[in-house]
């Protein structure tokens, strides 16, 4: 048990490292909204929860539902927030595979606390949302005007969450985001200016 709390710990320390390293802007040569010790430090928040639940995989289910309900529901959104902005400006398949095993982990432990499922729900449906992006992005066929219009759709979902992808904008977001009171959503997930 005092691995588990180690690793337990150690979510906890990450997550909140991942935030800090958040509020630091990336470096002006950076391609992407983040420094890379902010994707490094929710990497390994998510890594650690694979460990954590491998660990508690032997156990019983009173420790399973302890560790979603206190150390899951409060410690790796921001890191999964984190890796979705970074894999819909990068598409690197090994983070979008990072989020994929945190949703699948989730599956297997959801133990009927109504806040479990609905955090499931939502890594869900970013997860989703990231995978198809990804895959629209990559996809090169003769309709490639089509593509691009199913990206645009893509980009207006994307950004009535707040969140824009490294594009250059159809309309002016930073009016629309505030008009729809997303301003201060939109600039965490893009970066300050």
């Amino acid at each position: 048990m005092s691995q588990y709390m180690y690793l337990a710990d150690e979510l906890q320390y990450l997550s909140i490292l991942t935030l800090v390293h958040r509020a630091v802007p990336p470096p002006a040569c950076s391609s992407t909204s983040f420094s890379d010790a902010c994707i490094n430090s929710a990497r390994s928040t998510l890594d650690t929860h694979q460990l954590c639940i491998s660990y508690l995989g032997d156990q019983c289910n009173q420790f399973l539902s302890s560790h979603l309900n206190w150390v899951i529901l409060f410690s790796p959104f921001i890191s999964f927030v984190v890796l979705f902005c970074h894999v819909i400006e990068t598409g690197i398949a090994e983070d979008l595979a990072k989020m994929g095993n945190f949703v699948q982990s989730m599956e297997s432990l959801e133990l009927g606390s109504g806040q479990v499922a609905n955090h499931h729900r939502l890594f869900e449906v970013l997860y989703r949302v990231s995978m198809r992006y990804t895959e629209l992005k990559a996809t090169t066929t003769p309709s490639q005007t089509q593509n691009m219009e199913l990206i645009s759709e893509m980009d207006a979902c994307l950004s009535s969450l707040g969140y824009h992808p490294n594009r250059e904008p159809t309309v002016n977001w930073e009016v629309q985001t505030s008009i729809m009171g997303w301003n201060r959503i939109y600039n965490w997930g893009i970066g300050f200016h």
